[in-house]
């Protein structure tokens, strides 16, 4: 009975103590949740900090709702340990936060603030005192389903999950606090040290192979999408939260052109409402490497922001690009390069208001675009901006200026040269975009030389306003040009004048030659550049009516051209229109009283009048029906006297002849139309010929030399080619109802190569001394060339103006034969003559070859 008695005793102190202890369990919690609250808070000096103790265990301790103050709060915070290292050492083996947010604030000062964490960590109590006894420390922390609240400007907030797993050790008298995490998606490592004497504390805070795009692209930045970057390694080493290392390896940007910014390194300083920087990187774009260094101030209060950017000089800086030639055509790729090339770029201010300055520098520049080449010594570019948005009126204004020394421009037409170049002025930005300024351009001892002809320009200089948006202005630009040289000849002076109008601008000059005084040479421009339709331009010129001669131009005339003489009038007049996309062209040309003479070629030209009238000049076409006249032409023993040319210029390669008219051997001789020059050089012309004394006519062949009256008229097909004349079957006769008469001098050349006492001989004999002075009914002449012969048929129906002959008939020869002065002779009724002359044909194949190098 006794043993059943304590039996039931310990079983009932059992239940007691388990009741007890199970009660306690339960009732504990809420008895030392103050306790335990009020102790923190005056140790850590988080006098607002409140949990909530839930759940007592044997391994673990449960807390939820935690609050530090403001900037930290806990959902669940579970503590892990074994009941004899805990009974032994304090020590807790694991602590694990679940739902923990942690507020980011900005003060007054617009400086990132989180009081109750530096409070916790006691960044405001100065250095510490000297610590009694270990530090023991959790051997493991882990964050869960962790929010970073982030205080943006104007109120706005920025939430950044994040979760992490910590290892707090204590070394000596350094806490070392090591973390793994990932915030956004990136991971990261983290090693706080904290000396516990000094209080000075390091934040290492490293990230391998970070996607910076995919970081950047969850927080709450806006970037432009073309920014790109590969994984990159990133560290950050912060000091008691005032000062930091940055470096970073690479980011990547891919438009409008490739490159790539390497090895960040950069200091930054963390004070009281103000962030300064310092640092340099590298930026690999284009085939080129550039060391840039910088230094950033940035004031957290009020947003202003101070940045200089140095870019030290490179030694060869490739720019490759391209340049659109049409929508249809697509890009022309372009190449420049220039070398020991940097800039200086220094910006203050904030998003309302501040200032901005720009240098860029080279020492020797090069652009190629399709043969075309541009290179220049030193070249320097100047910018200084302000801009303010809060003000009415323009919120950009900037001054530029920009220099070049030594620049030549090389093309496949021509070649230009400057001692220098500069630009400078004003330009401003409104608030809707809208433009305007005032622009200087200065181009110094400027050369230009054409390739395809001998012509080239020197001492240009150049000086042109330019204000936008466009009005009158009083100031004139200027275009000079001191020499126009041509053929190795200063011929003379250019000067133009420029003044801006509220449509574009307008020009006037004048040309002023050297060796022509006389020669007055003005041209006027107006350029409308803001037409609804399209920009127009209207050019014209003109040269008052002058005298001229050889002397004027002996300068530049070439070697063959030397003994060329000649004076006259002549006046010119030109017009060129750009409208509606579309170029019309004129030039009228006049000259008058004009006489050539050309000793070494035997001609001589008098009284030449013509005006011509180009009616596109761009494709060298004129009107029709133009006309030259000349008054006399006289090419050696050739005599021509008011000739009349009428034409049409159809390209710079082809003239219609409409017709041509001269007045030879006191008729007239005219053709049809023809075109010059012929695809074959080859001209095949019918001239018409209308009452031609005959007796000129017969003298201008050289056939004899001959006088009297009568006229012949026809046509004679005539064929020339490259400076050969030839007649074909020309054919003329005497005018119809009218008689002539004939005297030759010359017939003795008739019986040449003839043998004496041959019937032919004696025909011809009777011929030639009937022709001697011979009237006749009718004639005619037909004309053949065959070489260098001229093959003249001569027929006439007549009788000697004196019938009697010193002929009388020999029966024994068949013909009549020439007798003496002693014999009567014999009466002549009337005679048919039947002649066929050879003659050689110098004069007219002189006349050719001379017109075949005139027209050369």
């Amino acid at each position: 009975m006794p043993f059943k008695s304590i039996a039931r005793g310990i079983a009932a102190l059992m239940i007691s103590l388990l009741i007890l202890v199970m009660a306690a369990i339960i009732v504990l919690p809420s008895f030392i949740t103050p306790r335990i609250n009020d102790r923190i808070s005056r140790q850590t000096g988080l006098h607002d900090f409140n949990s909530t103790l839930e759940k007592i265990g044997l391994n673990r301790l449960v807390f939820r709702q935690i609050r530090t103050g403001k900037n930290l709060f806990i959902d669940t915070l579970t503590l892990g340990y074994s009941p004899a290292g805990l009974y032994r050492d304090g020590q807790v083996d694991t602590v694990e936060l679940s739902g923990v947010t942690v507020k980011i604030s900005r003060d007054k000062d617009g400086r990132f603030r989180m009081d109750d964490l530096e409070t916790l960590m006691g960044v405001d109590r100065g250095p510490a005192q000297e610590t009694q006894g270990p530090i023991v420390l959790p051997r493991q922390i882990e964050i869960r389903h962790g929010i970073l609240e982030l205080a943006g400007r104007e109120n706005t907030l920025h939430h950044l999950p994040f979760s992490a797993g910590i290892r707090p050790e204590v070394h000596d008298q350094d806490l070392e606090v090591a973390a793994n995490g990932v915030i956004l998606g990136q991971p990261f490592t983290c090693l706080l040290t904290r000396n516990l004497l000094t209080g000075i504390s390091v934040l290492d805070v490293r990230s391998e192979h970070l996607n910076i795009g995919r970081l950047l692209h969850d927080l709450p930045v806006t970037i432009p999408q073309t920014v790109r970057t590969d994984p990159t390694d990133v560290r950050l080493i912060l000091r008691n939260m005032k000062e930091a290392q940055v470096s970073m390896t690479r980011v990547r940007v891919h438009q409008p052109y490739p490159f790539e910014i390497q090895d960040i390194q950069a200091s930054v300083s963390l004070l009281s409402g103000h962030v300064t920087s310092k640092g340099r990187f590298f930026v690999d774009a284009l085939e080129n490497q550039a060391r840039l260094e910088y230094s950033l101030g940035v004031d957290t209060l009020d947003g202003e922001v101070s940045l200089d950017l140095l870019c030290p000089p490179i030694k060869n800086l490739k720019l490759p690009s391209s340049y659109s030639s049409g929508a249809d055509s697509g890009s022309v790729p372009m190449e420049m390069v220039m070398s020991d090339a940097g800039f200086d770029l220094s910006v203050t201010g904030d998003t309302a208001q501040g200032a901005a300055s720009l240098k860029v520098f080279s020492k020797q520049s090069r652009a190629v675009l399709q043969g075309n080449q541009v290179d220049a010594g030193e070249c320097e570019l100047t910018l200084y901006a302000d801009y303010n948005t809060e003000k009415p009126g323009p919120f950009l204004k900037a001054n530029v200026q920009a220099s070049s020394r030594q620049v030549t421009v090389t093309t496949p037409t021509g070649n230009g040269s400057a001692d220098a170049l500069r630009i400078a002025g004003k330009c401003t930005l409104q608030s809707d975009l809208g433009y305007g300024g005032r622009f200087e351009t200065w181009i110094d001892n400027g050369q230009a030389v054409l390739n395809q002809a001998p012509v080239q320009f020197k001492g240009i200089t150049v000086y042109l306003p330019i204000k936008y948006p466009f009005e009158k202005t009083l100031d004139n630009g200027r275009v000079l040009a001191d020499s126009c040289i041509y053929n190795n000849v200063d011929l003379g002076k250019i000067k133009t004048f420029l003044t801006q109008t509220p449509q574009g601008f307008d020009a006037s000059g004048q040309v002023l030659f050297n060796h022509m005084p006389g020669i007055n040479t003005r041209f006027d421009m107006a350029a409308d550049l803001l037409s609804e339709n399209s920009p127009g331009i209207d050019f014209k010129a003109r040269v008052e009516s002058f005298e001229f001669s050889q002397d004027m131009v002996k300068g530049f005339l070439p070697d063959s051209l030397k003994t060329l003489h000649f004076n006259g009038k002549a006046g010119a007049s030109a017009s060129v229109a750009f409208q509606n996309r579309q170029i019309k062209s004129g030039l009228d040309f006049k000259i008058s009283n004009t006489r050539l003479e050309w000793p070494d070629k035997a001609l001589v030209m008098e009284d030449i009048n013509s005006k011509v009238a180009i009616s596109d000049l761009l494709n060298l076409q004129s009107k029709p029906s133009q006309v030259l006249d000349i008054g006399r032409i006289q090419m050696n023993d050739f005599h021509l006297t008011d000739a009349r040319l009428a034409f049409g210029i159809e390209s710079p390669s082809s003239v219609l002849v409409e017709q041509m008219k001269v007045n030879w051997c006191n008729g007239q001789v005219s053709s049809e139309a023809f075109r010059v020059p012929d695809q074959n050089g080859q001209y095949l012309l019918t001239l018409h010929c209308d009452r031609l004394e005959l007796s000129k006519l017969l003298d201008q062949v050289g056939a004899f030399k001959a006088q009297g009256s009568g006229t012949v008229n026809g046509r004679i097909p005539v064929s020339y080619n490259k400076g050969e004349i030839s007649f074909d079957k020309g054919f003329l006769f005497s005018t119809p109802g009218t008689h002539g008469r004939i005297l030759i001098e010359n017939t003795d050349h008739l019986l040449d190569g003839i043998p004496q006492g041959t019937v032919q001989y004696n025909q011809l004999d009777l011929a030639s001394e009937a022709l001697k002075d011979y009237g006749y009914e009718w004639a005619r002449l037909e004309f053949n060339s065959q070489k260098d012969l001229l093959h003249l048929n001569l027929q006439f129906d007549g009788q000697p103006t004196n019938p009697v002959l010193p002929f009388e008939f020999k029966q024994s020869v068949g013909s009549f034969v020439r007798v003496d002065s002693s014999s009567p002779g014999s009466k002549f009724q009337g005679i048919k003559l039947d002649v066929n002359v050879k003659i050689p044909f110098n004069q007219v194949l002189k006349f050719g070859n001379q017109f075949n190098q005139l027209i050369n």
